[in-house]
């Protein structure tokens, strides 16, 4: 327990890191936070066994979720997401590749063709966005019943608590 007490927070560090604009998911492995622990114990050279495990998953706040995907979005068009996806749709790729069918991809090429104004095609392009997010949810909901939903705020004092028996 106190080589975990001092994992933990160094690897905290590394969980928030790994969260990306609209990740989901993100967890520490449970073999990793052991391995890290059994490094930490060989210097201590206490040799007690041990196994602590946590099932956490980090649940944002949907309403806040769905406006970080929008800006998101809005930020890669002004970043240059419309070129990207102009210089995707000159190869004349098969539109059911991956790469073709990427959200917003469709709407933008739409765009791109005269079918739709730009400010559609993004509101398109964050909708769709916004489903994927809404369908991982559920899937996670019910592929991980045992765990723990903790807002990403509240995560560290959660697992401070567990952790700590």
């Amino acid at each position: 327990p106190q080589a975990i007490r001092r994992v933990v927070p160094a690897n905290m560090n590394i969980l928030v890191a790994l969260q990306k604009d609209v990740a989901l998911l993100s967890f520490i492995g449970p073999v990793e936070v052991l391995r890290q622990a059994q490094v930490y114990k060989s210097l201590l050279a206490n040799f007690t066994p041990y196994v602590v495990a946590a099932a956490i998953f980090l649940a944002p706040d949907r309403a806040a979720l769905y406006a970080r995907i929008d800006a998101r979005f809005a930020a890669m068009l002004e970043a240059g997401a419309r070129d990207e996806v102009a210089r995707l749709a000159a190869r004349q790729l098969d539109p059911l590749l991956p790469a073709m069918k990427a959200h917003g991809v469709p709407a933008l090429i739409r765009h791109l063709a005269g079918e739709l104004p730009l400010a559609e095609a993004a509101a398109i392009g964050q909708l769709d966005t916004r489903r994927y997010a809404k369908r991982q949810f559920t899937w996670f909901r019910h592929q991980l019943p045992e765990f723990a939903w903790v807002p990403p705020a509240d995560a560290p004092a959660w697992l401070v608590r567990v952790l700590s028996g």
